[in-house]
């Protein structure tokens, strides 16, 4: 759609679209046109694993073109975005909408660790709790992975001197900590049993994906019974929360002959609809101005007509998951004011699926007895 209307829009340029949905393998078909010279001017960065493009200076450095820009400026993304999305100052791709991931635990329980913990802080929390306390509804020796340390796999990656660092005390405490759940679980049906152990203190954690609507924000708010902290990933920086970047998150080649009309189109993509009607059902807006449009649909407590003369009504209503019944209600300020933090201590999730198959691999024979954690380490190495 975005490219239909720029091209019926534009004179002297048209935007040709280039998929790699059908092939087998799109990350290897799209290297080889690269590698071929085939390179294109502008690249949708949504699900790539933008580091590994960024220290090979596959992309141009967007900050002059948003220096001239009065439109598309440093201060037209909401607060603390600009900052979550650099890599050492620069800004080298453009976000439309994104997706904020975090974990909740206990509001009441987990004061000590408000600003955020590491792994070791959750190592002590969990182990400090009574015999059969779970740490996820789901606990698996993979999965406790995924949710805890596989998010922050480039902590242990120099993009810039090409070499790795995962004989680290952080990544042994969370390979071990990893081991010593079970291989399997059972299913959950029933998520009133879940939401009555969380409030027991029997669960004492849960993964939370925010998008426009914030309907997981609702749920996990009944689920915790209202006393709910967006505690945040175990890192060492202590991250509050991931930046998944949207679909129209793009990015503009160093390579490319027209950089100037690329940038043009890469505008006119993520500020199209910043002064029109309201999109529903995509990501957290990334522009101040529809941010502040989804704050006030959230909190409004009285009816209201927009410009365009739709009719916006107080958030009401009930939603359910698994017969767990949730309900929709105006945000509070200290809520939105949870989103707007999360915002300024987010950083990127990264996706280097090439790695990750070299870490899991490994870790499958870890935590299967095969290897022990030196020699695991060895391997990764």
């Amino acid at each position: 759609k975005k490219i239909i209307n720029y091209n019926k829009s534009n004179t002297d340029y048209r935007v040709e679209l280039v998929t790699y949905d059908k092939s087998s393998n799109p990350i290897d078909a799209f290297a080889k046109d690269v590698i071929s010279g085939n390179i294109p001017d502008v690249l949708d960065i949504s699900g790539v694993d933008v580091k590994s493009y960024i220290s090979q200076g596959f992309f141009e450095d967007l900050v002059p073109y948003m220096e001239k820009d009065a439109e598309f400026g440093k201060d037209y993304y909401v607060d603390g975005l600009y900052d979550a999305i650099a890599v050492d100052g620069k800004q080298y791709y453009a976000v439309r909408n994104f997706t904020l991931e975090t974990i909740a635990a206990k509001a009441s329980d987990t004061e000590k660790y408000k600003d955020g913990w590491t792994i070791h802080d959750v190592i002590d929390y969990y182990n400090a709790k009574p015999e059969g306390t779970l740490l996820h509804m789901y606990e698996k020796k993979k999965e406790i992975f995924e949710r805890f340390a596989a998010p922050f796999i480039d902590d242990y990656i120099d993009w810039d001197t090409g070499t790795v660092n995962f004989d680290s005390d952080e990544f042994r405490a969370a390979a071990e900590f990893c081991s010593s759940f079970p291989s399997s679980y059972e299913i959950w049906s029933d998520y009133n049993e879940v939401s009555k152990m969380i409030r027991e203190g029997k669960i004492l954690i849960n993964e939370v994906s925010l998008q426009r609507e914030m309907d997981d924000f609702c749920y996990n708010r009944a689920l915790f019974d209202e006393d709910m902290r967006f505690i945040g990933f175990p890192s060492a920086d202590k991250t509050k929360a991931l930046i998944i970047p949207s679909s129209s998150s793009l990015a503009i080649t160093a390579s490319s002959n027209e950089k100037d009309a690329a940038w043009d189109f890469v505008k006119s993509v993520i500020t199209e609809d910043e002064h029109k009607k309201y999109e529903f059902g995509v990501g957290i807006p990334a522009g101040k101005e529809q941010f502040e449009k989804m704050v006030r649909r959230l909190t409004i407590t009285e009816a209201y007509t927009e410009e365009d003369g739709t009719i916006i009504k107080p958030l009401s209503g009930e939603s359910s998951m698994n017969e767990f019944e949730y309900s929709f209600k105006p945000f509070r300020e200290e809520e939105i004011n949870l989103i707007r933090d999360m915002i300024k201590n987010a950083v990127v999730k990264t996706d280097n699926s090439a790695i990750m198959l070299i870490v899991e691999s490994g870790l499958n024979d870890y935590f299967d007895g095969r290897k022990n954690l030196d020699e695991l380490i060895n391997v990764l190495q």
